[in-house]
């Protein structure tokens, strides 16, 4: 009984936390996938408060490395305005993994996300403006087959530009995040809470919070 509340009450304080941010602008959901072998595959849906959806994909392609790719869109109605403010964007990279012991997982990864931000409908003298987000992040978590937890951080770079395509804004931040997945030995409930911090002095911390499904299964046959 005691479990069964305490696991009620961490789920609920997730979700309250979860909803308290969907109004502000953040990053993306990090990877933290907890591989233990070649060709384990990690598909993740998931939803949070900055990029509406997204759709992540992690491949173990040898003993020690890996491939990580995501897909992520929002569509947000403007307050007070007649239009939507939409975005879109995909990312790739490549990173390491290891065991340490029976449970023991890290990783060490980069990349870089590419996207774009607009209107719809496109407001006169506005056109799509496009983001560059290159990053480097760390792993470190405990996986038996039914609970996952995860330690990362994430330094990543923020690069916006203009319909012009000039620079109109840069910063850089750091992000500690802690993921947890509860579940089965192959479908799990993801959930991801942290912090982005930008290293500037007039830049303001942003959550970084998701919600959803994520699924493991092996690509090869042993």
């Amino acid at each position: 009984m005691t479990q069964h509340m305490t696991f009620k009450t961490l789920v609920f304080t997730l979700l309250s936390v979860f909803l308290s941010s969907c109004w502000m602008q953040g990053p993306r959901t990090l990877h933290a996938p907890v591989f233990s072998e070649k060709g384990e595959t990690h598909i993740g849906g998931y939803i949070n408060p900055s990029e509406g959806f997204e759709l992540q994909a992690d491949y173990a392609f040898s003993d020690h490395l890996f491939a990580l790719a995501d897909f992520s869109g929002f569509s947000r109605k403007v307050p007070n305005e007649s239009f939507r403010k939409t975005a879109r964007a995909v990312s790739g990279g490549l990173g390491y993994y290891s065991t340490m012991g029976e449970f023991g997982r890290f990783s060490l990864y980069s990349g870089f996300t590419y996207g774009s931000v607009g209107n719809v409908p496109r407001i006169q003298n506005f056109s799509r403006r496009a983001f560059f987000l290159p990053y480097i992040g760390t792993n470190l978590g405990f996986a038996s087959k039914k609970f996952e937890s995860i330690l990362s951080l994430r330094y990543s770079g923020n690069y916006f530009y203009t319909s012009q395509n000039s620079l109109s804004d840069k910063w850089n931040a750091i992000e500690p995040v802690v993921t947890l997945r509860l579940g089965g030995n192959k479908m799990k409930f993801h959930t991801q809470l942290g912090l982005s911090y930008p290293l500037v002095n007039t830049g303001q911390p942003v959550f970084i919070s998701s919600l959803g499904l994520t699924y493991r299964f092996m690509a090869l046959n042993k």
